[in-house]
């Protein structure tokens, strides 16, 4: 009666949920007991987006320099990140589009480069100024990331300070945050190549070439348009992240979608004896 899910998970119960959705953080305790656990795909990205472009909207705010931008791309270990924070229940990234659904991800650059990030930063005027970074409060994962991006930042020279925030989930908020960079969690819209990215860009601040990505039908032209998208560093991809579902024994033909969407067509419960 009125136990909260962590009371729950401390009991290796669900008592009378048919399911509940987990965070990475919850998974290991549960393997360990045997639970019924099902989990997607890597479908959900976690993106680093910096907030101010180039030609600088918001009087007052400069844009991170490009070089730094790319040396904090570069000092991301993106295994370590997926194998100890996120318990290998995801991929590390270089796309905004996982390698599952295009075919092409491997072809971005996300290997860790520390002597290039290091000479990016020498050859950067602004070296010294810190990156604010924001990231949700209310998502543990999200800050053992954000955290972790800072430690990688501070191993070639760049600052990186995080901080929680309230609402960071929609542009309009977004917009009014006192930071350079944000750090989301961004879920997979389509299983159709075309319009998961044209959303994904869109739902990122990144509108100039949806219509293009809407209409291309080769997975050649995709990949050139996010490779624009992605050129200038001011998207980063981190990590992918697998939407989990603790599973109670009496539910039956659960299907998750690759995209962690819920399949209930076949659903049925089983009554209580």
């Amino acid at each position: 009666m009125g136990a909260s899910l962590r009371e729950q998970l401390l009991q290796r119960q669900l008592g009378s949920y048919s399911a509940a959705e987990l965070g990475v953080d919850q998974l290991r305790t549960l393997e360990q007991t045997g639970q019924n656990l099902d989990q997607s795909r890597p479908s959900e990205l976690l993106v680093i987006v910096f907030l101010q472009p180039d030609a600088p909207l918001r009087p007052g705010k400069k844009p991170v320099d490009p070089k730094i931008r790319e040396a904090l791309a570069k000092s991301l270990d993106r295994a370590t990140i997926n194998n100890a924070l996120l318990q290998k229940k995801g991929a590390p990234a270089s796309g905004l589009l996982p390698q599952w659904l295009t075919g092409y991800e491997f072809l971005f650059p996300g290997a860790q480069d520390r002597d290039r990030a290091r000479t990016l930063v020498t050859g950067s005027v602004t070296a010294g100024t810190p990156i604010v970074l924001a990231y949700d409060f209310s998502d543990p994962v999200s800050k053992l990331v954000a955290e972790r991006v800072a430690v990688d930042a501070r191993e070639v020279g760049i600052q990186v300070r995080p901080y929680g925030e309230n609402h960071v989930n929609t542009k309009s908020a977004r917009a009014g945050l006192n930071a350079d960079a944000i750090l989301l969690r961004v879920p997979l819209p389509s299983l159709e190549p075309s319009v998961a990215l044209a959303t994904v860009a869109g739902d990122l601040g990144f509108d100039e070439n949806t219509a293009a990505m809407l209409g291309a039908s080769r997975p050649e032209e995709l990949f050139e348009l996010e490779r624009k998208t992605l050129e200038n560093f001011r998207v980063i991809p981190v990590a992918r992240l697998s939407q989990a579902v603790w599973l109670n024994s009496n539910l039956h033909n659960w299907q998750q979608l690759p995209t962690g969407e819920w399949n209930m067509d076949q659903l049925w419960v089983e009554g209580v004896r």
